[in-house]
């Protein structure tokens, strides 16, 4: 499916890799600005979020 997902990251590169290497999406978009939705855990390990990323596939 095409699209963007946004979901919490602990700024862990395994955990970017993971999720990469589980769905073949990557880290598109780490938005300079606070968004309106925090996640609170990381989407991969469940440890806190550093940050709130935008995940997609490449085409």
């Amino acid at each position: 499916r095409a699209g963007l997902i946004m979901a919490g990251w602990c700024g862990d590169e395994e955990c970017e890799e993971a999720v990469q290497e589980e769905t073949k999406a990557t880290v598109r978009v780490i938005p300079l600005e606070e968004v309106k939705w925090q996640a609170k855990k990381c989407i991969r390990c469940g440890r806190k979020a550093k940050r709130t990323v935008y995940y997609a596939r490449a085409y």
